[in-house]
């Protein structure tokens, strides 16, 4: 993909908030063009964000995910699924963006709306490590299958890089 161009001074919070759903139920970019574009339309529309992205970029950045995603082979894909873990006595609740059940295990992928430059997104996905780590944490013992990989996507920076957890 590529980095999108802002248009205007649009809120991250509602853009990132419209991508998500977007994502999640775009189907890997199986629906038809109009229906995708009328989708992202609505969406971008009813969270205050209409006209902040190009259409068209978007959903070449979106289409560059889904190929990375056809690269990992996953036998299913659960978008927006609930997470959460007793540590101790404090209960960890939250909402992985997207989880691939592949044949080597779990692969975890959260999207971001981080619009800086390629050569930042190592250091801005390192801020994620905990949420990622409790992320898969939860996975593993909930489903006693291995956790193969977590990854960031920067969905407004176009692409997606590996953040390893331990």
């Amino acid at each position: 993909g590529k980095m999108l161009q802002l248009i205007g001074k649009p809120s991250y919070q509602y853009l990132g908030t419209a991508l998500h759903y977007f994502i999640a139920v775009d189907i890997a970019g199986k629906r038809t063009l109009e229906d995708r574009v009328s989708l992202l339309e609505g969406l971008l529309t009813r969270h205050g964000v209409a006209g902040a992205v190009s259409t068209d970029d978007l959903l070449g950045n979106c289409d560059g995910f889904y190929k990375f995603l056809d690269g990992l082979n996953p036998a299913r894909i659960l978008a927006e699924w609930p997470v959460q873990m007793k540590i101790g006595d404090q209960l960890m609740i939250g909402t992985a963006d997207m989880l691939f059940d592949t044949s080597e295990g779990w692969i975890v992928v959260d999207h971001k709306s981080f619009s800086g430059p390629q050569f930042q997104w190592a250091e801005k996905a390192k801020g994620y490590a905990g949420q990622m780590k409790a992320y898969s944490d939860a996975l593993k013992l909930a489903t006693g299958r291995p956790v193969a990989g977590t990854y960031i996507n920067f969905v407004v920076g176009g692409g997606t890089i590996e953040l390893k957890v331990t």
